[in-house]
């Protein structure tokens, strides 16, 4: 049988009371202290350190949501930075539009010229492209990547400027995979000129370029054409073209790969002898070697159409 202390049984309630709502409290009853526990003090702890770190996390989601949405530019920079990707973009268009024409429309002994023709266009965009990084770098993110991109590797720039303006590639990977299909086929016709006309494509008269054009691309009857069959057996220099006595006479120099051991003899070495051929054409059309040099010897009429000869038939 439990015994009950006078004046004691109001504050056991209030303390049992008390226990239920804090993690402990305390009774003083004559100078003795009593403590009352609530039943799982850990868990209660615990769910109030969960809600604690539950609602920082929160706060933090809530603050970094509200950082990302306010842009890392605003105002009148966001309009110069904007303007800026409009122009440099505008100039990529007219520089991948050139690489187009020079692919397509451009002949390609034509092709050293017509670059030279859009070599203006092509500085300038190199030196925006580098303003512009700089322009980012200043009033966006300073990263260094910007610049280096635009100096070094500007094909990749318009990607690496919408990375760092919105984070994700967008507009800017659909230029850079323009200008880089642009810039490889302008390379392939780079490759083409020069591996079928040599330095004829550097011969300053247009004129003089396409009529050697026109000679090599003539099927002799062999079967080849004159120009495969020259650029075989010599690496062309320097062309010309000279009218004369109602013939069209066409000059051919550069290192060749053919001497003479003896007379109507010719051996195949490399590119290292110096050579000059001459060729004629006709009211008809028809073109017939008139003069060839193999270093400081002068072949006779005979020596050179002997020496065509060889080289047909090699």
């Amino acid at each position: 049988m439990a015994l009950k202390l006078a004046g004691q049984s109001d504050n056991s309630a209030n303390n049992t009371h008390s226990a239920q709502n804090d993690t402990f409290t305390s009774n003083t009853d004559g100078g003795t202290n009593v403590n009352k526990i609530a039943d799982d003090p850990w868990e209660y702890e615990g769910v109030k350190k969960v809600r604690s770190i539950a609602d920082t996390l929160d706060n933090d989601v809530y603050s970094t949501s509200n950082t990302a949405t306010s842009g890392k530019i605003s105002g009148d920079k966001n309009i110069i930075v904007t303007i800026s990707g409009i122009i440099l973009y505008v100039l990529i268009a007219l520089a991948v539009a050139a690489f187009a024409w020079m692919t397509v429309s451009g002949k390609p002994v034509d092709i050293y010229f017509n670059i030279k023709k859009f070599q203006p266009l092509f500085s300038f965009l190199s030196l925006y492209a580098i303003i512009d990084s700089i322009l980012v770098f200043v009033m966006v993110e300073k990263r260094v990547s910007l610049i280096i991109f635009a100096v070094i590797l500007q094909p990749f720039y318009p990607l690496q400027r919408n990375k760092v303006i919105n984070g994700y590639a967008g507009i800017g990977g659909l230029v850079t995979l323009a200008y880089i299909v642009g810039i490889i086929a302008m390379i392939g016709a780079v490759f083409k000129g020069v591996s079928t006309y040599g330095n004829v494509i550097r011969v300053e008269d247009p004129t003089v370029r396409r009529d050697i054009v026109v000679m090599f691309n003539q099927t002799m009857d062999n079967g080849n054409t004159y120009g495969k069959l020259i650029t075989k057996y010599l690496q062309i220099e320097d062309a010309a073209m000279n009218e004369s006595g109602g013939q069209t006479l066409i000059a051919l120099t550069g290192k060749g790969n053919v001497s003479m051991a003896d007379e109507g003899v010719f051996e195949i070495g490399e590119y290292n002898v110096n050579t000059a051929l001459v060729f004629s054409r006709d009211v008809s059309g028809n073109y017939n070697i008139v003069s060839v040099q193999l270093g400081d010897k002068m072949l006779t009429t005979a020596g050179a159409q002997s020496y065509w000869h060889a080289i047909k038939t090699y």
